[in-house]
């Protein structure tokens, strides 16, 4: 189990009346992956009769994240560790604020998968996955969809989060690869795979 955090828009539910405009808001959840996350998460925002319009942000919280206020650091610190002492599946949200517009971006996926029965002599493996989207649920739907049609079963979602190109990996030579592979994303409208980590039967 993991705490994650979210960002997700949200809107009304139609036919509703209530004070709640369209907007934007953090969400912290412990939960065993991405996806039984942002689904705690959709039912959350549905007990308060609103409903996600567009997931930006799905992934657990680094607690050495910077943050440009220390106001900032320690609301957010208070909601983790308020996720982290409950049950899984217990939403915590953050304050509720006004939606920017946002154009697509490239998102990167880290999934286990399991091979279909038949379709491989391995158990299953490990990938990162780099897909220009409209949000994090668009993003997994359609490496979702690319896994199962080659015969791989997703079976967690570790995170599905924007790609920042300043990230750091290990060494350059890693730096480089993915930088390529974000690259190759952002002027296609398929998924690009790393390397399938795939692990043998027991």
């Amino acid at each position: 189990m993991e705490v994650y955090w979210i960002e997700v828009e949200y809107k009304p539910q139609s036919g509703c009346s209530q004070t709640k405009e369209p907007g934007v808001v953090y969400v912290f959840v412990k939960s065993k992956d991405a996806i039984t996350a942002h689904y705690a998460v959709k039912e959350a925002l549905n007990q308060q009769k609103l409903d996600a319009d567009k997931w930006l942000l799905i992934e657990p919280y680094d607690l050495d994240t910077e943050w440009d206020s220390d106001e900032l650091r320690d609301r957010f610190m208070e909601l983790y560790q308020k996720a982290d002492s409950s049950p899984a599946n217990v939403c915590f949200f953050d304050e509720f604020c006004e939606k920017e517009e946002y154009d697509d971006w490239v998102y990167l996926l880290s999934v286990e998968y399991a091979y279909s029965p038949g379709t491989s002599s391995m158990e299953g493996g490990f990938v990162y996955v780099f897909v220009k989207s409209h949000d994090a649920l668009s993003a997994y739907l359609s490496v979702s969809k690319e896994l199962k049609r080659d015969g791989r079963v997703p079976i967690c979602w570790e995170f599905i989060k924007p790609y920042d190109e300043d990230t750091q990996w290990e060494n350059e030579e890693h730096n480089v690869h993915y930088l390529g592979l974000y690259n190759l994303a952002t002027t296609s409208n398929e998924c690009v795979f790393d390397v399938l980590y795939d692990y043998e039967k027991l």
